[in-house]
């Protein structure tokens, strides 16, 4: 029998998550050791090969890495750009999903190179938007 060792790094989570979801980041866990980057592929690891595992955890972790990742590569501009897409009233959640889609095309080169999956990412955006304004609030 042979040893399988696998490297893990940052952007392969990011991309195995953005496109399969947990499901993919537990089939990277059937390798016998791993080397693996600094950041979130030794977080993910760490969590994962922790007894007490919480895919959850995991999924949010990873979640919100893509997100913070994606919106620190952007310029002012480009999240103003963005910022006006959200705030247009004529547009539906739909239709501002396919316009924050085709703008964020635009850097797909960009984002592909740091693992973010530019459809996924224009759902982040969406998603944050709508829950930053759905929160309940706390009244006194």
């Amino acid at each position: 029998m042979g040893f399988h060792k696998r490297y893990i790094s940052n952007k392969l989570v990011r991309y195995c998550y953005s496109s399969d979801g947990v499901d993919s980041l537990k089939l990277l866990l059937t390798a016998d050791a791993f080397t693996f980057e600094i950041g979130i592929a030794s977080t993910f690891l760490r969590i994962a090969n922790n007894a007490q595992c919480c895919w959850i955890k995991i999924e949010k972790l990873i979640y919100t890495d893509i997100y913070n990742k994606g919106m620190d590569m952007l310029t002012h501009e480009q999240e103003q750009n963005i910022s006006a897409i959200l705030s247009d009233s004529q547009y539906s959640r739909d239709q501002k999903l396919i316009e924050i889609k085709s703008y964020l095309s635009k850097f797909k080169t960009e984002l592909d190179a740091n693992g973010i999956e530019y459809t996924f990412f224009a759902s982040q955006i969406l998603r944050e938007y709508y829950e930053k304004f759905n929160r309940p609030r706390h009244t006194r």
